[in-house]
């Protein structure tokens, strides 16, 4: 459990570490928008606190209610946590999340922590599916 759980935090730095890289080029570019909100800028005028402790226990609840498919998979929270940490971290450096990458047919921008985040709960999904329910 201990070489997962260090394989997990690796991949955890890894993932803020390629984020905000891209986020820190993008900016270089002049092509980000500073989004205070969440997907689709709901929750603009909220304090940048409440995104943090809501991202916490948003992490915090998958965590606990999905606890069996994580422990087998401790890469992929690594993946899900670090993607969501990169987006604290820019709501606290920033002020909100950098947002760079544009969203096919939508006139919206993301970033590649929210890809990664999308992707993961996909991942998530797609293995709730195919468990096997316990009688």
């Amino acid at each position: 459990m201990k070489n997962k759980f260090s394989l997990s935090f690796l991949v955890f730095s890894v993932v803020i570490g390629v984020d905000q890289l891209t986020k820190w080029w993008a900016r270089g570019q002049g092509g980000v928008v500073l989004n205070e909100g969440v997907s689709f800028g709901l929750g603009q005028h909220q304090s940048v606190w409440v995104f943090v402790v809501l991202t916490g226990l948003v992490l915090l609840s998958l965590f606990l209610l999905f606890k069996e498919i994580w422990q087998k998979n401790m890469v992929m929270f690594g993946v899900l946590s670090g993607a969501a940490m990169s987006n604290v971290l820019d709501r606290l450096i920033w002020g909100g999340v950098q947002d760079f990458l544009p969203i096919p047919i939508l006139r919206l921008q993301n970033n590649i922590a929210d890809w990664v985040i999308f992707a993961c709960l996909v991942w998530l999904g797609w293995r709730l599916l195919l468990r096997k329910p316990r009688i």
